[in-house]
């Protein structure tokens, strides 16, 4: 268990151990882990914050409140493990500020219905989908700001779709949308299926 603020760590990581963050607030340099688990300090909500590049060859779990992802990475670099968002009593809120930078090359990515996905940079960005037979799952997906996002595969939607601020462009890039609740356009969204579908 780590309680700290900061970590890091360049050195390389032998094991199969697993790691877990329950301080608040927390803060990820450059370093490597087999599993990691995000977690709230008791009943506060707890946030993370990626700072620069952390590679996995395991599991990342993330039971916390927020997970902010600026322009560095979640790497799996084994292309095994899962990408799961858990947290359900909080809500979990994960932000991707990065023009392509949602945990790459996990075997499968999880979210709960009620969790949240937010892309909200004022630059374009790629949407994380289905490469390489990986199922990407999204809880809610919320889009923002003047910007395009583009799909980069077929993804899973448990909640809701929401282009939510800004004249924000959603290019489905010809790749499917399995959508199990609503659909918003909060203002002034456009939608791009090419020859995608949304089911």
């Amino acid at each position: 268990i780590f309680q700290g603020r900061n970590w890091s760590g360049e050195g390389d990581y032998v094991g199969a151990g697993t790691i877990r963050f329950v301080g608040n607030p927390q803060y990820f340099y450059r370093s490597h882990f087999n599993n990691i688990i995000l977690e709230n300090e008791g009943n506060a909500n707890t946030w993370k914050y990626l700072i620069d590049t952390v590679s996995v060859t395991g599991n990342v779990d993330v039971d916390c409140y927020g997970l902010v992802l600026y322009e560095e990475h979640m790497i799996n670099s084994d292309g095994t493990g899962v990408f799961a968002i858990n947290d359900v009593t909080n809500d979990a809120r994960v932000y991707v500020r990065g023009e392509d930078n949602y945990p790459s090359g996990f075997s499968s990515y999880t979210s709960v219905p009620n969790s949240y996905i937010i892309y909200d940079a004022f630059f374009d960005q790629t949407v994380r989908g289905e490469v390489d037979g990986a199922d990407v799952q999204y809880g809610r997906l919320y889009l923002r700001n003047t910007s395009t996002k583009t799909l980069q595969g077929d993804i899973d939607i448990e909640n809701i779709l929401n282009l939510d601020v800004g004249e924000v462009v959603f290019d489905a890039n010809n790749y499917n949308i399995n959508l199990a609740g609503s659909w918003y356009n909060q203002n002034d969204g456009t939608f791009l299926p090419g020859n995608g579908e949304v089911i």
